[in-house]
């Protein structure tokens, strides 16, 4: 064996011994049931006119906050959907936003972090008589897919390979309130699938990523960071002090196929914009995964310490899993309603949707468990 393989093993023997594991099949998932119960809905009104709504998060005073990307704000919102503030005012100057990330983070302390893609900064606001008052803006040379404000200030980043010429990981990257980097490779995990796409002269000038592609999904709690690969019914969770592996969940399940046709179908959304001959067309289908993504999304429920996991709808009438901060499997959720659920929050969901005119709304469902 060589030193790199000695390497390589001596590392999973330290992690698998490092951490307890769950582990189970997806055929005998055995959990208590969560049951819902329609609560409100947050409308257009004269106050506020939603574009998008992308994300949602709830601070420590039971206060609705929701990301609207295209309408270039944060909405606050009062527990029962009562409107409070419409905050944000698109520019360059200090706190001002031009083009903002589709997810923010709200701190124990009511915090608000922001992404702006166009400024390429981060922007902190504080949760003041019901609307952001801005504190500082970090500028940033990386475009993180997720981020996180620690209560002891610490800027948790998780940078793709994608995003970063020539680099052949997914990194955690720790900064300061100043934006000094604190640890720039805090964790490292293999990079997320893509397809590259090459220019005339078969130079790859692109890459796209398709819902079937295997990407790192992350959760940052205040205690923890959790990963997943979006190929397996599986997480890791960290210790967001120390980088060191607590414990794995895996539960076992089939692969699912990915038809040819639906791969097909993908290519051709853009292949003609783009000018792509016939031959890339076939090249670049044959590069599509053959099977699919079973992890769509990851939600944390800081009421529990809970973790909800979306994964892909194959007619099994489980479309949630939910953990426990430990990793037991705490219970299953067939989904019975239209929209995307996009934050769990003492006993409710927070869900996008949309109208009989596309436009969108949120409805809000109380949920217990069977």
């Amino acid at each position: 064996m060589t030193a790199s393989g000695f390497t390589h093993l001596l590392l999973l023997c330290l992690l698998i011994t490092a951490c307890s594991a769950e582990e189970s099949e997806f055929d005998s998932i055995q959990a208590p049931e969560i049951v819902t119960s329609h609560k409100f809905e947050i409308n257009d009104s004269d106050e506020v006119l939603f574009g998008q709504i992308a994300d949602i998060s709830i601070d420590s005073n039971d206060r609705i906050l929701v990301l609207d990307p295209s309408g270039k704000k944060i909405h606050l919102f009062n527990e029962n959907g009562g409107f409070l503030d419409s905050s944000l005012n698109e520019g360059r100057g200090p706190g001002e936003v031009q083009s903002t990330a589709y997810q923010f983070h709200v701190s124990p302390d009511n915090r608000v972090i922001l992404h702006d893609q166009g400024l390429q900064r981060l922007s902190i606001y504080d949760i003041s008589d019901n609307n952001l008052q801005h504190i500082r803006d970090i500028n940033l040379d990386i475009f993180p897919a997720n981020y996180h404000l620690s209560p002891e200030d610490k800027i948790y980043l998780h940078s793709s390979a994608s995003s970063r010429q020539g680099e052949e990981t997914d990194r955690i990257i720790i900064l300061n309130l100043e934006g000094e980097v604190i640890d720039d490779s805090f964790l490292e995990f293999e990079k997320g699938d893509n397809l590259k796409i090459n220019n005339l002269n078969g130079i790859s000038s692109m890459s796209i990523s398709s819902a079937e592609h295997v990407k790192n999904l992350f959760l940052f709690t205040d205690e923890m960071i959790i990963h997943n690969r979006s190929g397996e019914i599986e997480f890791t969770a960290y210790d967001i002090t120390s980088g060191e592996p607590i414990h794995q969940v895996n539960i076992n399940r089939p692969d699912v196929p990915y038809p040819i046709e639906e791969r097909r179908e993908f290519i051709n959304s853009f292949g003609e914009r783009l000018g792509l001959g016939r031959e890339s067309v076939s090249d670049l289908v044959s590069d599509m995964p053959e099977t699919k993504a079973v992890v769509q999304k990851l939600l944390f429920n800081k009421e529990n310490n809970s973790v909800w996991m979306n994964i892909l709808d194959t007619g099994d009438d489980i479309d949630w899993l939910i953990f426990s901060d430990s990793g037991e499997l705490t219970g299953r959720f067939n989904q019975d309603f239209e929209g995307s659920i996009l934050a769990v929050d003492d006993g409710n969901l927070y869900v996008q949707s949309e109208d009989e005119n596309e436009s969108p709304f949120i409805q809000v469902y109380s949920y217990q468990f069977q």
